[in-house]
């Protein structure tokens, strides 16, 4: 669990990668305004709707690596990851506005498929 975090408000990258962590949203309930980089590849992360909130709430986040988790295996990994428009990279690959556009258009197929 992650703990001790708001006492770090100009923090602005935070590696967390291979912790064993369920769950991130402690993150969004203090302030790192400031927080620009965040790692929490490798851990066991499940919940996709949880950390796509979060990442949202991290105003200043620039940077993402969330590979390795159970997440990763949910078809909209990416879809809804890379929907933050402030997020450039997304596990060490910079996520444009039209790769923004290519994955919703993709993620608009898929959901009509799966009916």
């Amino acid at each position: 669990m992650l703990e001790g975090l708001e006492s770090l408000p100009s923090l602005q990258t935070l590696e967390v990668n291979k912790n064993a962590l369920k769950d991130i949203s402690y993150l969004s309930t203090i302030h790192l305004e400031n927080l620009r980089m965040l790692n929490v590849s490798c851990n066991t992360i499940s919940d996709l709707d949880g950390i796509a909130y979060t990442i949202c709430s991290l105003k200043s986040l620039q940077s993402l690596d969330a590979y390795g988790n159970p997440i990763e295996s949910d078809f909209r990994y990416r879809f809804k990851l890379a929907e933050n428009s402030r997020l450039a990279e997304l596990d060490g690959v910079s996520v444009t506005e039209a790769m923004r556009k290519e994955l919703e258009v993709l993620e608009n197929s898929l959901s009509l498929s799966l009916c």
